[in-house]
């Protein structure tokens, strides 16, 4: 839903100018607004989701987005498709950032591909399918009753995550006796040494051949505690889970490992491309398909998303599922240790079918006129069609 709430609105850009007689520098200007938001609300709301919980910060974000589709849908001036442009970004941002840490919070780590894969796809269907319904609707009901309804839908979600979403951040609690470090240190080795003996613990091998000359590893059985009080309902749906200490860390630790570990540099780099790339072929289309030789209508412009729908289909199952696979086969290599810049070999491919597909779409777009297919667009100036 909220992918449908951040890019339906260029199906509506047509409209706009003939109705309000907003620019095309306006609309561009309330998109900007609009990425500007998703990119603030990252840095100063995530940190939050550590410090209180994951619950209050999926509330506030569909209560943000439900204010901002409201004011959209009342837009008469600029400053009101700037402003509701912003708020709708800032609460888009933390929907967007919060998901991936509650499938941290839920899924084991070589679950988390084909998790966030699944996530991705209903994102993909909210960004690529939305437009594609919003474009019917501006065309028989009216630009304003795409918001209307995306007021609606917000409406029953924020019910649904009320009643229905549990708070899944995990608050560890250690039951014991205060101790000096000395003597806990005492204790350890003292508990050590009653379950290994006087053998020590075992070398950790150092490599991938010294793994696997060191025999089988010795499974142990776990149990669950069944003691263990569950909470209730209403525990559960807790407004607020606390966690004590200060939540500065989580601002600038993540600048650090930024500019410190390369693979989260180049995954940030690549993510971040991807977006301003979507976002300059969004308002491409919007821009140019409105006119001759196209004469696009909203729906026109709407179905234009079909094709990267089928794509991001199929980026689903070699991003999700191949990955989980390839990080148990790549540990297993690795003497069974994982390491995460495992999970960026197939994100290689798309280094290249990306600016592929981008190269397509620009030079459909420029040679392709009366329905030619965009297949042979590279090819038309060779015939020398005017």
């Amino acid at each position: 839903m909220t992918f449908v709430q951040l890019d339906i609105g260029f199906t509506a850009w047509g409209d706009l100018q003939t109705q309000l007689n907003f620019s095309i520098n306006i609309l561009n200007a309330a998109s900007a607004a609009n990425y500007a938001g998703l990119a603030i609300g990252c840095v100063f709301f995530v940190p939050l989701v550590h410090k209180y919980g994951r619950r209050p910060l999926y509330l506030f974000s569909t209560a943000l987005q439900l204010a901002a589709c409201i004011w959209t849908a009342k837009t008469y001036t600029r400053g009101d498709l700037i402003g509701s442009s912003l708020i709708s970004g800032l609460g888009g941002a933390i929907s967007e950032t919060i998901v991936q840490i509650t499938i941290a919070d839920l899924f084991f780590v070589h679950q988390h591909a084909a998790m966030n894969s699944w996530y991705l796809l209903f994102t993909c269907i909210g960004a690529f399918l939305g437009p594609v319904a919003s474009g019917y609707i501006v065309v028989s009901q009216g630009w304003r009753w795409m918001w209307w309804w995306c007021v609606i839908l917000f409406t029953i979600n924020l019910a649904l995550i009320v009643v229905l979403f549990e708070e899944s951040k995990y608050v560890s609690v250690i039951i014991g006796r205060g101790s000096s470090p000395t003597t806990q240190l005492g204790q350890a080795k003292q508990v050590q040494g009653d379950i290994l003996g006087d053998k020590g613990p075992p070398p950790f091998p150092r490599d991938a051949k010294e793994a696997e000359s060191a025999g089988p590893v010795e499974r142990t059985h776990s149990t669950i505690d069944r003691t263990i009080r569950v909470k209730t309902y209403r525990e559960r749906l807790a407004l607020v889970t606390k966690t004590d200490g200060s939540m500065r860390q989580h601002f600038y630790q993540p600048v650090v490992a930024l500019f410190t570990f390369p693979a989260v540099a180049y995954a940030a780099l690549t993510y971040g491309s991807l977006l301003a790339w979507f976002a300059i072929l969004t308002s491409v289309q919007a821009t140019y398909l409105l006119y001759p030789p196209y004469n696009f209508t909203a729906v026109g412009v709407g179905l234009m998303n079909i094709p990267p729908f089928v794509g991001a289909f199929v980026g689903f199952f070699v991003g999700g599922y191949l990955n989980d696979r390839s990080i148990m086969w790549l540990s297993q290599r690795n003497g069974g240790i994982y390491e995460p810049e495992m999970r960026l070999w197939l994100a290689l491919p798309s280094a290249v079918i990306t600016p592929a597909g981008i190269l397509m779409f620009g030079l459909g777009l420029t040679y392709v006129r009366d329905g030619c297919f965009l297949l042979f667009a590279p090819l038309r100036p060779l015939f020398a069609v005017r």
